[in-house]
């Protein structure tokens, strides 16, 4: 008899999702490989423009926070508020803002919305394109089959031969 020991968390599609389904692990994940980038971005920061860092910082970080991040929606806010701190960090980083300052205006200037905003507006999104996806093919469907009704009652045009074109 195979003895099978059950697992504490799954990884599928670079997610980790644990047995409770808090997506714990995985945001935990996310901020280990997302700070050990940033910290080498503190390193290169003063070589690159405003402009090279936060492509870089989007490349390297923001990618990261963003990835699947839809599944996160209705997590825990400690979860939201690692991410969040994350983000603030990057922001810090790119812009050369102090610890002390007020990150909000940061975030303003590079375009950023915060991380609880980025996964509400995933969420809309990914619901809309499912809807309008449907609604789409539900007309084209329609618009589809008038044509072959219309297709079907038609005379069939006159054909010419291919040497009476040239």
């Amino acid at each position: 008899m195979v003895h099978i020991k059950p697992s504490d968390c799954v990884k599928s599609l670079s997610v980790l999702i644990d047995s409770m389904i808090s997506f714990n692990q995985h945001v935990n994940n996310i901020c280990k490989s997302s700070y050990y980038h940033i910290k080498a971005l503190c390193h290169i920061r003063k070589l690159l423009s405003g402009d090279a860092a936060r492509t870089t910082a989007c490349a390297m970080v923001v990618g990261r926070l963003d990835y699947c991040n839809a599944v996160i929606y209705g997590s825990s806010s400690m979860n939201i508020d690692k991410l969040q701190r994350i983000q603030n960090t990057l922001a810090r980083v790119v812009s050369k803002t102090h610890r002390r300052d007020h990150i909000t205006p940061v975030l303003a200037d590079l375009h950023w919305l915060p991380v609880r905003y980025r996964i509400e507006y995933k969420v809309a999104l990914l619901t809309y394109n499912s809807a309008t996806a449907v609604s789409v093919r539900i007309h084209l469907s329609l618009r589809d089959s008038k044509t072959a009704t219309i297709l079907r009652y038609q005379h069939p045009a006159v054909q010419s031969s291919s040497s009476q074109l040239f």
